[in-house]
């Protein structure tokens, strides 16, 4: 199950919103809820649509991007909206090399 793309996609996209919910960027307004769903989307989107690790890893940075942007325009502090990002960097970043290419010892 942990192999699937579509399983870590899935984690990507709720655990991504649910982070986005707890720091309140939905309460921020629409242009801050907007930037958080954008930054949000173009990373789980990238995790279901292609196994190209750099179109991965720039769709990581864009994400970071547009979340910073709607920590700036923010009318109030969003400390954890970052976090929404954390299992998506895992899976781009460690998970993906040893699960995609098999490098991860079979139990």
């Amino acid at each position: 199950m942990l192999r699937t793309r579509t399983f870590w996609t899935v984690l990507s996209a709720v655990g991504g919103l649910l982070q986005a919910w707890d720091s309140g960027a939905f309460a921020a307004g629409s242009l801050v809820a907007v930037l958080a769903l954008a930054g949000i989307a173009i990373v789980s989107a990238a995790i279901a649509v292609t196994t190209n690790g750099t179109v991965r890893l720039t769709a990581l940075v864009a994400g970071f991007v547009l979340l910073t942007l709607a920590r700036v325009v923010a009318p109030f502090s969003l400390n954890t909206l970052h976090l929404a990002l954390f299992v998506p960097a895992i899976y781009m970043l460690v998970a993906f090399r040893w699960f995609e290419q098999g490098t991860v010892a079979q139990h």
